[in-house]
């Protein structure tokens, strides 16, 4: 397919994705939502070679994008990972924005995603490298309530502030982790910085807590400081395939409430 580019854009967002059109359909379509004045793109990164259904979905809804001159890219892998990671580091080195932003493409924005973010990241005079939402849960229509005997949580997450017990909690484990990948929003510079620092941009080695994993070395390792927004800009959707054990919670049930 064709691509629409933005000049100089000063947000880059990226949603990687595998063979799951409708679910991407809603999440580009929350994109074309978002009221960000500034230019921006948009990086659609397949997991290996996309399927013909995808490439429909991307392709039909390219028009709305243009319209709205906003950059979209479909991109793909050469061959299939299994995980985020690895597209997302491709995607990453395609980015021209001043910042990146994450989008798991089962889950959606809100309006005002981008625009909340950004004007979190450019205020005062010390700017941090990366901020943060809360999100809202929900779970789609037909999937399950619960997950063996815990009760999946649905509504707005708490609000954690950015502070060393933040920052405790979110090293202690992957299942106390409180900041989503399509929470956060990061400084392209400071990505790159941290694969100086540290080798890599995101951990191609990680199957699972792929998110927890790089802002835990970015953090303690990259000098990553960070900022948080009360405000729920990020949807978060339970429907079964993203459940198991081996996958964190975010949020205890207790913490359903704003």
């Amino acid at each position: 397919m064709g691509e629409t580019v933005a000049t100089y854009p000063v947000i880059t967002a990226i949603i990687a994705t595998h063979n799951r059109p409708k679910m991407l359909a809603r999440a580009l379509k929350s994109c074309l939502r978002q009221d960000l004045r500034e230019p921006w793109e948009l990086i659609v990164v397949h997991d290996g070679p996309a399927g013909e259904e995808t490439v429909k979905v991307v392709s039909a809804l390219e028009p709305r994008f243009a319209k709205k001159n906003i950059g979209l890219a479909l991109i793909a892998t050469r061959e299939e990972t299994g995980y985020y990671t690895f597209p997302r580091n491709l995607a990453t080195q395609y980015a021209k924005g001043d910042y990146i932003a994450n989008l798991d493409d089962d889950n959606e924005w809100l309006p005002g995603h981008l625009s909340t973010l950004l004007a979190a990241l450019e205020e005062g005079e010390e700017w941090p490298d990366f901020v943060y939402s809360r999100r809202r849960y929900v779970i789609d229509p037909g999937a399950s309530k619960t997950f063996g005997e815990q009760t999946l949580p649905t509504g707005a997450s708490s609000f954690v502030p950015w502070d060393e017990r933040a920052k405790e909690r979110l090293a202690s484990s992957a299942l106390n982790s409180f900041i989503d990948s399509g929470d956060f929003m990061v400084g392209r510079g400071a990505m790159y910085r941290l694969a100086m620092e540290t080798g890599m941009m995101w951990n191609v080695d990680y199957r699972r807590f792929g998110d927890y994993e790089l802002l835990c070395r970015a953090v303690y390792f990259g000098g990553w400081r960070g900022k948080a927004v009360n405000a729920v800009t990020h949807v978060y959707h339970w429907h079964g395939k993203n459940v198991s054990t081996s996958r964190p919670m975010h949020e205890a049930p207790k913490e359903q409430k704003s």
